[in-house]
């Protein structure tokens, strides 16, 4: 029902999907998930697609963790083979998302994983990290493909981030 509620008699998932010349679908990117650092939303899906723009980048996360009232912007990166996140690459893809997004879109803190969560549907689990991260347990592992990987996401608060 909720699918429902945006548009009368047209199913609204949140998606953003591309349309194929054979009439097949795309998804591209979530249109729900929005971030709120210092009160501005910002949408996932737009880093998501600075991201995607780097070779280096296999896959990313991204999400925020509440810190003093605010929340700060976490981008997760799984590199790609033969690629290392260091300062260099960090901060080129901070200025690529700036010039591309906007200053409120730039992540506070970029760390390095092996591996991003996913749901069984093939979609990006960001709660399940924040929730992690948080010291939470998260209530819905069954729905994750690769549950194991967010071990990884509590112990980011002892990692260092660039």
């Amino acid at each position: 029902i909720s699918y429902f509620k945006k548009y009368k008699n047209i199913w609204h998932h949140g998606d953003y999907a591309k349309i194929t010349n054979k009439n097949g679908f795309i998804i591209v990117g979530r249109s729900d998930t929005t971030l709120n650092p210092g009160g501005v939303r910002i949408g996932t899906a737009e880093i998501y697609n600075i991201c995607e723009l780097f070779t280096e980048i296999e896959d990313c996360l991204v999400f925020g963790n509440q810190i003093n009232n605010d929340e700060e912007i976490v981008l997760c990166i799984k590199i790609s083979k033969n690629n290392k996140l260091d300062n260099a690459l960090s901060n080129i893809i901070r200025r690529k998302i700036r010039e591309n997004a906007s200053p409120r879109h730039v992540p506070q803190k970029i760390y390095e994983v092996t591996d991003i969560p996913y749901t069984m549907n093939g979609k990006r689990v960001e709660g399940a990290a924040k929730w992690m991260l948080a010291g939470k347990k998260v209530p819905n592992l069954s729905s994750i493909s690769n549950p194991e990987c967010l071990k990884q996401y509590a112990n980011l608060k002892n990692k260092k981030a660039l």
